[in-house]
């Protein structure tokens, strides 16, 4: 089999290694955003009232991508280099990829007046691509098109590569006028993407439409695509339009600076689909140096998947990551019928949003400067700080008080009349603008946070080592910094013996398989993704009195830090009990969980 090796050619002109940083290739920015407004503030926290604008990198979504990723892109989209004449990069910032793409045809002596072309709704984008080019290959080899790729009709520039690194704007900022073009561009092609979509999904779509019978696509893209419920009609487009799609990962993150993980895209063939899904996952980007592609441009060692699994939810790609003996007893264990997932056995989702919290959030000294009746007032969880060991009890509640991570919350819904002391602080409200301000002036009336409920417990949805479950015997409410766990009627379970059936092997690996990591290494739940963790049969020993002393012995091992212990006990009972799996399967499933753990947060051994 004729292979290919990727090989990037320094600056210096010594040919050799990819470098992901240093002199010898220059980090280039490569815009992530379309057109914001200036002094723009990003809606990200819904109770930010305008006090911190958002910086000028932020606005343009300018974050640094190393030119050898633009060259190896570009590489594998040019095939042998004498097939391929044209290339496009949609959102091209200062032109890294279009440099790149210039380099490859020149290399190949294909280079021809236009046959690489950019486009960017940033005319200063627009600018330094210009001068760059010039400098590198002379600006006559290169077109530039300064307006919103969304505005270009399909197939208006046909290629056969599309290459770079699409705008990436979260949905609550994607709006307006256009983000129904992106939408459009997208239902044209027959996508109907959900509202929730951030602006690269669309953004693919358009650019396939660009791309020739039998042409590429390379992309750097949000590991999103692999997850995300609005990504799954992308997925399913592209496997439908290309021969094969690969995505390649990496253990450490392209973007130091991005709060996302991000993967290659490589698109082969389009119109030959329904395609193959294949990874291949490296250490980092300098690895990019070694890795190769037959004739046909498929990667050499990548694992196929099971696309149709993927595609649906079914499966996540972190499963790939799992070593041959786990990936195995985890197909076998997760196929057993008795157990279920956390969706069919409670409600998941977020809790209230005050938009304004240091005005709904009282201190123990600001109720008594106000002289707030307790009535109006709810025990809340403001951080998952507070939440220490397998129950939240009122003395926690208290003990919170003084840091801040417990709070008591104006509630005053339904209520028909108001005793003074909260009209006047209500009026203090208006009078300081917090009534108009986000969220608020929304409500009838503004005052009332919907939402407001005490759930059966508390499920931590941004964890460093593991997601945790705590019951909440002391009716407490939490806004959107934890996700509220409501049983269903005949769920046979109370919150804690939930609380403590979540402390096993089992399941935790379930909680790294079904959420994903954040580029700073945090674990992140989504509510649909915790709805889908998989928890074993409650033990029916738990059902007796004996319980309670199970509960509150493991509770202090708990709030003592020795979790170890804590799983331990839950694996023998219920893993070893009731499914019948033994300590060797306990320590299977617990190293595989270490390592996709080690692997978000960058570490080894």
């Amino acid at each position: 089999m004729d292979t290919r090796a990727f090989r990037a050619e320094s600056q210096d002109g010594m040919d050799g290694q990819v470098h992901a940083g240093g002199d010898a290739l220059s980090a280039t920015p490569v815009q992530l955003a379309l057109d914001l407004p200036s002094g723009y503030v990003a809606p990200d926290d819904e109770n930010n009232q305008g006090r911190s604008p958002v910086s000028h990198a932020k606005q343009l979504g300018a974050y640094y991508t190393d030119e050898a990723v633009a060259a190896f892109l570009v590489a594998w989209a040019a095939r042998s280099g004498s097939e391929v004449c044209s290339f496009l990069d949609p959102s091209c910032g200062d032109g890294a990829f279009l440099r790149a793409a210039c380099r490859e045809l020149r290399q190949a002596g294909r280079l021809e007046s236009g046959s690489v072309c950019g486009v960017d709704v940033d005319p200063q984008a627009i600018a330094k691509a210009r001068a760059a080019l010039s400098r590198e290959v002379g600006g006559e080899s290169c077109r530039l098109i300064e307006r919103d790729f969304f505005d270009l009709e399909d197939h208006a520039l046909h290629v056969d590569a599309v290459v770079g690194n699409p705008p990436f704007v979260r949905f609550h900022r994607f709006a307006g006028d256009q983000r129904q073009r992106a939408l459009a561009c997208a239902a044209r092609q027959g996508i109907q993407l959900s509202g929730l979509s951030s602006s690269w999904a669309p953004f693919v779509i358009h650019s396939v439409s660009m791309v020739r019978p039998g042409g590429r696509l390379a992309m750097v893209l949000p590991i999103e695509l692999t997850y995300a419920v609005y990504a799954t009609p992308v997925l399913s487009f592209l496997l439908g339009a290309f021969a094969e799609v690969s995505i390649v990962t990496f253990r450490s993150p392209l973007f130091a600076d991005l709060n996302e993980a991000t993967l290659l895209l490589l698109a082969r063939d389009r119109g030959s689909g329904p395609g193959a899904l294949t990874s291949l996952d490296l250490q980092e980007a300098t690895d990019l140096g070694g890795v190769c592609w037959d004739d046909r441009g498929a990667l050499v060692g990548a694992a196929v998947l099971d696309a149709g699994r993927l595609s649906r939810g079914e499966q996540r790609l972190s499963a790939q990551f799992l070593p041959a003996s786990a990936a195995a007893l985890w197909e076998r264990v997760s196929a057993d019928p008795r157990l279920a997932r956390l969706g069919g056995l409670a409600d998941v989702g977020i809790g209230y949003v005050t938009g304004a919290n240091d005005f709904f959030h009282l201190s123990e000294r600001e109720t008594a400067q106000w002289s707030m009746p307790r009535d109006f007032l709810a025990r809340a969880v403001v951080r998952s700080r507070a939440l220490r060991g397998l129950s939240f009890t009122a003395a926690d509640w208290q003990a919170g008080l003084d840091s801040g991570v417990t709070s008591n919350l104006l509630h005053v819904n339904g209520a028909l009349e108001l005793p003074r002391a909260v009209t006047a602080y209500l009026r203090h409200g208006e009078t300081t603008g917090v009534s108009a301000g986000y969220k608020c002036r929304h409500r009838r009336p503004w005052y009332a946070v919907p939402q407001v409920a005490s759930p059966d417990a508390f499920l931590t949805y941004m964890s460093h080592a593991v997601p945790r479950v705590v019951a909440n015997p002391c009716g407490a409410v939490a806004p959107n910094t934890l996700h509220c766990v409501h049983l269903r009627e005949g769920s046979g379970l109370d919150g804690a013996q939930l609380a403590l059936l979540w402390c096993n092997s089992l399941t935790l690996l379930s909680c790294e398989l079904e959420g994903h990591a954040l580029g700073g290494g945090m674990l992140k739940l989504e509510p649909t993704e915790a709805r889908r963790v998989l928890l074993p049969p409650l033990p029916a020993g738990w059902r007796t009195s004996d319980f309670q002393g199970l509960f509150a012995e493991l509770n202090e091992l708990s709030r003592a830090g020795r979790h170890d212990e804590v799983v331990d006990r839950v694996d023998r009972e219920v893993l070893g009990d009731g499914l019948g799996l033994d300590s060797g399967d306990w320590a299977v499933l617990r190293e595989a969980t270490r390592l996709l753990r080690a692997r978000r947060l960058r570490k080894t051994g």
